[in-house]
C-alpha cells in the first residue's frame, strides 16, 4: 500500500469519526434545547397564572374607581381636564423609559443611564 493511500484511509477514519461526533453533539444540543424551553415554558405559564389570578383578585375593585372616577369627571369636566393635564405633564417629566432602561427627556430627546 502507498503512503498516499494510508493517509487517505486515515483521514478518512478521521471524518468519519468526526461526523459521528458533531452528530452526538447535535443530538445533545436538542436534548438540552427542548429541556431549556421546557422549563423556560413553565416559568412563564406561573408568572401569567400568578398576573392573571392579581389581576382577577382586584378587577371588581379597579372597575369601581373606575365608575366613580367617571362620574366624578362628568360632575366636574374642567377639574377633570386639568387633572388628566397635570399627570400627562408628570408623565412626561417622569415616565417615559426606552426599552433599554434608559430615562428619555421627551422635550430634548437625550437619554439619561440608570
Amino acid at each position: 500500500m502507498a503512503f498516499s493511500s494510508i493517509i487517505d484511509v486515515d483521514l478518512k477514519k478521521q471524518v468519519a469519526s468526526l461526523s459521528k461526533e458533531l452528530a452526538a453533539l447535535k443530538r445533545q444540543m436538542s436534548r438540552r434545547g427542548r429541556a431549556i424551553y421546557a422549563d423556560g415554558h413553565e416559568a412563564v405559564s406561573d408568572y401569567y397564572s400568578d398576573i392573571a389570578e392579581r389581576v382577577s383578585d382586584r378587577h371588581p375593585d379597579l372597575r369601581n374607581r373606575a365608575r366613580a372616577l367617571e362620574g366624578a369627571a362628568r360632575e366636574h369636566p374642567a377639574a377633570a381636564a386639568v387633572g388628566l393635564r397635570i399627570n400627562d405633564v408628570q408623565f412626561a417629566h417622569f415616565g417615559q423609559y426606552d426599552r433599554l432602561g434608559h430615562r428619555v427627556c421627551s422635550s430634548t430627546n437625550i437619554f439619561f443611564q440608570i
